[in-house]
């Protein structure tokens, strides 16, 4: 959703500076490769402001920042909080799941059971059918009435109640006949937490995820106060891609993010975006079951599914699962279950439609660079011998990745040393060596010890 004031065009003038923290040690090479990757991808995006964490396996978090923050020039860091838009609906969705391991709810139960009559809502509906998108319940974010009501009074707060009165219009299909995303879903379920929990939203999900992670940067706007620095909104105020700095305008955003609630009104820093993804499918945050419920995948089209509250994509055999959010800031956060990696993409340019390409860079960035670690740890791709029964000689073969000293033993069942021979550095390749008049007399098994660099091979011989 965008405002639109006829306000002066204020011009800005862009430069590169970042800015990378990690909570453990990062490689500097693995860090390297990041940081030239964030400064290629706001390159090609032309983007205002883009900041980027990848959350690593072990936990270790790399993130960085590039561009400008407000028309002030100031740049952009990495400590600045976005709003997150939809990928609150993991966030959402996760409690509901919680909330059903505490015992206070069934997924399949009827709706009923916990709201309220609304008009236009079927209180047949489920609380799964919320979560999966199958409800059929109308999404608000579609009635263009609700746009002039948030150019008319911006800095109104609105109630999920308010808006499920008021902005929600027929259903577009019976319930679970369809697939069809909407944001008046992600309401209901936010009522739903508040009607069993007693509590606030907020409150619910800071007790139940935020706090226990020590994640402190997560905060629902404007319902809370956020005492931490929020980047500034560039939105295309003139409808000609020239985004404004709506903050410096001094234009509210209360009504938008109210609007969203429990459906998308987050901030939060990447780094807290990409461990929150990372906590949640390392089993950090739900039980098994739970976390298997939320990948029971509807196929929505375009190599997409979707889950509950989550999102499924594929790029060449490879999952990735996450969520993206639009609210003026532009999110798309995904977990790799296949590289342990998640990654989370923010920029504070409203122009921005998709990121998702942003996040395969990273992605990439990632999988290459452990590919060459692999390799660099793995001298030897394999040894054979030409016969495992011997007499006196023996023919081996090995391909090395790396230039490396190679030591050749024989041992007996004793581990005995029957065998040494001096050590050798051989270049990368393949090779073939043979061991003439072995000392071995009496018949029997025999072991040879292989080792290249930092590795061993084990093969059993017959001596005859």
């Amino acid at each position: 959703m965008k405002y639109f004031y006829v306000l002066p065009f204020l011009l800005w003038t862009s430069f590169i500076i970042a800015q990378e923290s990690a909570k453990q040690e990062i490689d500097p090479q693995l860090a390297t490769v990041f940081q030239t990757t964030l400064y290629q991808q706001r390159d090609a995006l032309d983007a205002i402001g883009l900041s980027v964490a990848v959350s690593l396996p072990g936990g270790a978090v790399w993130s960085g920042a590039t561009g400008i923050n407000s028309v002030a020039n100031d740049s952009l860091n990495v400590n600045q909080l976005m709003g997150i838009g939809s990928v609150t609906k993991t966030l959402t969705a996760a409690c509901i799941m919680k909330l059903q391991e505490e015992g206070l709810l069934d997924i399949d139960d009827a709706i009923s059971n916990y709201l309220p009559p609304y008009t236009n809502v079927n209180p047949d509906i489920t609380i799964r059918q919320l979560l999966n998108h199958t409800s059929g319940v109308y999404n608000y974010s579609n009635n263009a009435a609700l746009a002039v009501d948030l150019f008319m009074n911006p800095q109104t707060v609105w109630t999920a109640e308010e808006i499920i009165q008021q902005y929600v219009l027929s259903p577009v299909f019976e319930p679970g006949t369809s697939w069809e995303y909407s944001n008046t879903n992600y309401l209901l379920l936010g009522l739903i937490i508040e009607s069993v929990t007693s509590q606030s939203y907020n409150i619910a999900i800071r007790e139940r995820f935020f706090t226990p992670l020590g994640l402190s940067t997560f905060y629902l706007f404007p319902q809370e106060d956020i005492p931490l620095d929020v980047s500034h909104l560039w939105i295309d105020l003139y409808n000609n891609d020239n985004p404004v700095d709506i903050d410096a305008q001094g234009i509210s955003r209360n009504a938008l993010f109210s609007t969203a609630f429990s459906s998308g009104a987050l901030l939060a820093t990447p780094s807290e975006v990409a461990t929150w993804l990372h906590q949640l499918f390392e089993g950090n945050v739900l039980s098994s079951e739970s976390l298997a419920a939320m990948q029971d995948w509807i196929e929505t089209g375009d190599n997409k599914y979707y889950g509950l509250g989550l999102e499924m994509r594929s790029y060449g055999g490879k999952q990735i699962i996450g969520h993206v959010g639009s609210i003026g800031y532009r999110t798309e956060a995904y977990y790799s279950p296949d590289d342990h990696i998640s990654i989370a993409v923010h920029t504070n340019d409203g122009t921005q439609d998709v990121l998702t390409g942003t996040v395969l860079a990273f992605w990439h960035a990632y999988t290459d660079y452990a590919a060459v670690q692999e390799n660099q740890a793995h001298d030897l791709r394999g040894v054979q011998v030409s016969s495992q029964v011997f007499d006196d000689d023996i023919s081996l073969s090995f391909t090395l990745r790396h230039s490396v000293p190679v030591h050749i033993d024989i041992l007996d069942l004793n581990g005995r040393k029957c065998f040494s021979n001096d050590e050798v550095k051989y270049t990368a390749g393949s090779h073939s060596v043979r061991l003439s008049h072995l000392p071995m007399d009496a018949p029997g098994m025999y072991f040879l010890r292989f080792t290249a660099g930092n590795e061993n091979r084990i093969l059993k011989l017959v001596h005859r």
